[in-house]
């Protein structure tokens, strides 16, 4: 035997007769293998005009246009439709120059039309055939368009699986708009989760979705909560109708799981991770509904799934979901999941994408997540920094680039991110099966164990869908150094079955969870990678949503400092765009407030260094105030120009560090542009308020000087306190007004923003006053859940 199998002993045997052959013995015939003599005609056949001397035929040389013959025939035999494709192609080619006349182009649609009528089916599953249909739908008329979709409406299923025929359904649904919705989701009703495993029905899926109303998309959702939901949408749920049509709704998963008892969440996030799962696995994550649903799923998901998400999110992929509000939470929340592995991955891939995802309404939420919570600070130099030093002017212009910026001098301030992006960049760390005594992610307990499952109830346990006990693995252990798979053995779970299920997502039926994370404030280590259970199980144990740098010194590092850094790119644009900025009406003023002040706790001086670079964002300013605008109104005037300096002004009452550099540009202020002109520019409107804050700055200095000047114009001390007072009564009545403002503000609040640029605050929008009242909106601005708010 020595190894060697049936197949091998069989060439073996015939070996000797290969090399007798090769060693002179009697030639064989390709065909059937017998020897014949060399050069000899077989038996009974002589050599003749169109043999060969072996007896076969020789080939004639055709010419070109024979050839072209041979196979046009052979085509009309195989090929189905062959003479109407032909038709229809040469009368398309006529139609696609962009040239062509208007009524010309209308013959010719008819004349295809005609051609292509009760045929139209089986055309769009033809390569060159459905790009003529597509022709149709383009340039015909909505008569037109309904007589293609009368024939197709029957096929819609088959189509929309069809490598050709989706793009005359995609044609289809985008020409007729979503007047004509209907017809296509009565057609995929059912079937959304099957057609979204597939990569052309994905697509088709996606344009039908972009066509419906709000709460049909929702009604599209629920496919993956559970065959009662496919087949009866929000009815699934027995509420009673709430549109006047007698329309079922609501808002989301959020909204399903606060009605549904303990067993019946574990099973609809069961079955929402099984239908998401190969949708993931096959990474077809374009189409927003299916980012929508990946958002809720993680939001509600034990911690382990949340894990295994992140693990498989990591990469190039995870750049094709940031551009929604459903795919960047989603992205968020796996980049805050992933181990460092996982995260490096994410970074690299961002290179020559970050000014991309900075000026992305969405995506620089995740760009800011990732400079949050990513410790490698030098991969973030290496990968990320040098394309925000390149593009540095594109992304102070823009008002989400700002925000990153503003993000790493002063972070989480509510004025640039709101409270519902501050949960998106900071979530609370999770604990993937059991801690151990006292165990939290600081090392001490916390006594009050909140939810991490965002669900919350009176007096009930809030996360009833996270386990108490380890669960097993889903995948391999992401140690490819070592190599070992880690999961639970196949015998085993074939036989648990349904209740082995079940216990992934918080123990058997009928249990009660007991315990889940307590959020704390204290600082933790870092888990990089889940361990195996101590006991020997082989589940991983573990807390993901942790990092180990301090939140001061990793935004230092990626400042960086000295010649070359993104801090000193920074201060230098700012120098030079300094009067473009205070003039700006879109939060300009406040990236020039928080760079004259040299950042929270003053880390632009204190920290890297730059304490000239400061001083000459002062200066810069101070000669923007002398200056006017194009309208010709001095700077002094505006009103977004002197809310800005007067904010400046007042931040240097601040105790040490903090309002330091603020100190400065107050004495700078006073030298350059007030000195002399005090009780001139309290008469002004706009530049009244800045003297007020000037007169109780924190430079004593500047503010005796400052007030001596006022009472030689105004008359005396107490006039000069008297009308302080009256300043800070107009400031008042104002914030009054804002909060008026902000409590009844935009209806869509949290689209990408940064409330307030400069002015009131209280300007977050209404979703942001929402978060603020501790309720959570869920993935797509529907009805808030309700949650308990972490603690800060």
């Amino acid at each position: 035997m020595n190894g060697v199998g049936k197949k091998t002993k069989k060439f073996a045997k015939k070996a000797p007769e290969a090399r007798q052959g090769a060693k002179g013995g009697p030639r064989r015939n390709k065909g059937d293998g017998k020897a014949t003599a060399a050069g000899k005609p077989k038996p009974g056949k002589r050599p003749g005009p169109g043999l060969k001397p072996g007896g076969g035929v020789s080939k004639q040389k055709l010419s070109s246009a024979e050839r072209k013959q041979l196979k046009r025939s052979k085509d009309e035999k195989r090929k189905k439709n062959f003479g109407l494709v032909q038709q229809a192609v040469s009368l398309w080619e006529k139609l696609r120059p962009h040239d062509v006349p208007k009524d010309q182009r209308k013959g010719l649609v008819a004349k295809l039309l005609d051609v292509c009528r009760g045929h139209v089916v089986e055309l769009s599953n033809q390569h060159s055939a459905s790009r003529v249909v597509q022709s149709i739908l383009k340039h015909g008329s909505e008569k037109q368009r309904l007589e293609v979709l009368e024939e197709c409406k029957e096929h819609i299923l088959p189509l929309a699986r069809s490598p050709y025929g989706h793009f005359v359904l995609r044609k289809l649904i985008t020409s007729l708009g979503a007047k004509h919705h209907a017809v296509f989701l009565r057609a995929v009703k059912g079937n959304v989760v099957q057609l979204l495993r597939h990569p052309s029905g994905a697509a088709v899926i996606d344009d039908i979705y972009h066509q419906l109303p709000q709460y049909k998309k929702t009604e599209m959702c629920a496919e993956f909560y559970g065959p009662e939901f496919a087949l009866f949408g929000a009815a699934g749920l027995g509420d009673a109708p709430a549109k006047p049509d007698g329309a079922h709704t609501f808002s989301g998963l959020a909204a399903v799981l606060e009605k549904c008892d303990a067993d019946k969440r574990r099973k609809i996030v069961q079955h929402v991770e099984l239908q998401m799962t190969p949708i993931l696995e096959k990474m077809l994550v374009d189409p927003e509904i299916v980012q929508r649903v990946l958002a809720e799923f993680l939001e509600h998901a034990p911690a382990l799934s949340v894990y295994d998400a992140a693990e498989t999110l990591s990469g190039p992929q995870i750049l094709r979901i940031v551009h929604t509000r459903g795919g960047a939470r989603a992205a968020c929340v796996a980049i805050a999941a992933g181990t460092a592995k996982d995260r490096k991955k994410v970074v690299k891939a961002c290179k020559t994408h970050v000014t991309k995802m900075a000026l992305d309404e969405w995506g620089h939420w995740v760009l800011l997540t990732i400079l949050s919570v990513v410790d490698d600070t030098q991969l973030l130099r290496k990968f990320i920094v040098p394309d925000m030093i390149e593009d540095a002017v594109p992304l102070l212009a823009s008002r989400t680039g700002r925000t990153v910026i503003l993000q790493l001098l002063a972070p989480d301030q509510t004025r640039y991110v709101p409270l519902w992006a501050q949960e998106w960049i900071h979530p609370p760390p999770r604990r993937v099966g059991p801690a151990k005594d006292g165990e939290t992610p600081g090392g001490e307990g916390d006594d009050e164990q909140e939810g991490d499952s965002g669900m919350d109830t009176d007096g009930e346990d809030a996360s009833e869908l996270e386990s108490d006990e380890p669960r097993a693995p889903h995948g391999e252990s992401d140690d490819e150094d070592e190599g070992e798979e880690e999961g639970s053995d196949d015998d085993s779970d074939a036989e648990a079955g349904t209740e082995g299920k079940m216990e992934l997502f918080g123990g058997s039926e009928g249990e009660e969870d007991e315990g889940d994370l307590g959020v704390v404030d204290d600082e933790f280590g870092n888990v990089e990678e889940l361990e195996e259970d101590e006991g020997g199980s082989g589940w991983k144990v573990g807390w993901i949503n942790v990092s180990k740098k301090d939140p001061t010194d990793r935004r230092c590092e990626v400042l960086g400092s000295g010649e070359g850094s993104l801090a000193a790119k920074v201060l230098e644009c700012v120098a030079e765009g300094a009067k473009e900025l205070l003039e700006d009406t879109q939060g300009g003023g406040d990236l020039l407030v928080e760079v004259a002040r040299a950042g929270a706790d003053g880390v632009l001086v204190s920290r890297l260094g730059f304490e000239s670079e400061v001083r000459a964002v002062h200066a810069a300013i101070c000669e923007a105030c002398q200056s006017t605008k194009e309208d010709g109104e001095s700077v002094l005037d505006g009103f977004f120009e002197t809310r800005a300096l007067r904010r400046l002004v007042r931040m240097s009452a601040d105790e040490g560090e903090d309002g330091e550099a603020a100190r400065w540009f107050c004495a700078t202020f006073y030298d350059r542009v007030a000195k002399g002109r005090c009780g001139e520019l309290a008469g002004s409107r706009g530049a009244g308020k800045v003297i007020a804050a000037l007169c109780e700055c924190g430079d004593t200095q500047v503010a005796k000087r400052t007030r001596a000047e006022l009472a030689k114009a105004l008359g005396g001390a107490k006039k000069v306190e008297a009308w302080i007072a009256e300043f800070h009564k107009k400031d008042r009545a104002g914030k009054g007004g804002a909060k008026a403002d902000g409590k009844q503000g935009g209806s869509d609040g949290g689209k990408g923003g940064v409330a307030g640029s400069g002015g009131e605050e209280g300007r977050g929008g209404s979703e942001s006053a929402k978060v603020r009242r501790g309720r959570a909106v869920d993935a797509d601005g529907g009805a808030p859940a309700v949650r308990k708010r972490a603690r800060r």
